[in-house]
This record gives C-alpha cells, sequence and structure tokens, in this order.
C-alpha cells in the first residue's frame, strides 16, 4: 500500500511538472520574441534577400554556412539566421527583414533553457530522455486501460456513477477512486 502511495504521488508529481513545463513551453516563441532587438522600418520599405542577409553574415563572421532561417511572428519582426562557422559553432543572430541588417546576436534565456531540458531530458541527458518516454507510455497506457476498465465495467450507469452516502469508510473511499 505504501509503495502504491508513494508511486501514485511521483506520478502525480511528474504529471503536474510536465504539464507546467509544457505550457512554457508553449509560449517559449513569444517570450524569445519579447527579448529580441526591435527592426526600425520608418525609413526603409521593401524586403532583403537572403542573399544581402548571407553578405553581412559573411562579413561579420566569415566562413559561417546558413543552416535556418526562422521568421518572426510579427510582421516587422526580425529573421532569426542560424548558421554554422568554421570550427563547429552555432552561431544565432538577427537580421532586419527590410534591409538585411545584423541586429545583434540571439538572448538565451537560461531560465527557459532549463525548463526544456527539466521536461525533454529531466535534467539528465540521453538517460533523462530515455526515461521520459517510458514514464509517458506507462501513463499513457494506465490511463487508456482505466478509462477501459471503466467503461467496461458495470452495466448499471447510475450505480457506477453514484457516490455512496454510507458505509464503511473503505467501501466509501473504493467507491469515489473507482468514480
Amino acid at each position: 500500500r505504501v509503495v502504491h502511495l508513494w508511486l501514485g504521488i511521483v506520478a502525480g508529481l511528474f504529471i503536474v511538472m510536465m504539464g507546467l513545463s509544457g505550457t512554457s513551453i508553449i509560449f517559449r516563441s513569444r517570450i524569445e520574441a519579447s527579448v529580441a532587438p526591435r527592426t526600425a522600418h520608418a525609413a526603409v520599405s521593401g524586403v532583403a534577400t537572403l542573399d544581402t542577409v548571407a553578405k553581412n553574415l559573411e562579413t561579420l563572421w566569415p566562413g559561417a554556412r546558413i543552416t535556418r532561417v526562422t521568421f518572426s511572428d510579427e510582421a516587422d519582426g526580425p529573421l532569426l539566421v542560424q548558421a554554422d562557422s568554421a570550427g563547429d559553432k552555432r552561431i544565432q543572430l538577427y537580421f532586419d527583414p527590410s534591409t538585411g541588417q545584423p541586429l545583434g546576436e540571439r538572448r538565451t534565456l537560461a531560465w527557459l533553457d532549463w525548463i526544456v531540458n527539466l521536461h525533454q531530458n529531466l535534467l539528465s541527458g540521453k538517460t533523462g530522455h530515455a526515461w521520459t518516454g517510458v514514464i509517458g507510455v506507462t501513463l499513457f497506457l494506465l490511463s487508456a486501460s482505466g478509462l477501459f476498465s471503466w467503461l467496461a465495467g458495470s452495466r448499471d450507469w447510475k450505480r457506477t456513477l453514484a457516490l455512496p452516502q454510507k458505509g464503511p469508510w473503505r467501501r466509501l473511499n473504493f467507491q469515489a477512486h473507482k468514480w
């Protein structure tokens, strides 16, 4: 019984932790956009080509190769360019989408990276990533089997859904848990 209690507590904490961290991750792009540099489009109108961005990147980081370009959710938001430089260093720079001029490096938010690592890897690298998968699949199977057992159980739905008002505490506890 004590083992079941502790397993229930651990499972509950895991679910709450994954829910809260997942909720933070959903808003990650908005959080990061709030600390991204702002663009000034008052004087210049138009759209910069990726060739212009690549030339400006080459000026800042000779030999850098663009690997990914992320467009902002906002119409006038900066481009986030990820590139690999010589020495296998990953660079992430913001560029103005209308001029192609660099706006600065991407600021990392350590607390947000920590939450993502907690959510995906339980702060334990590949081992934590595997455990997250195992625990997630186990909780899914337990939930599915519980739902199936509940639906396929009693034919008397009123009795199944009703909570008892009187009786021994063990029966009340069992019925409440079963419900």
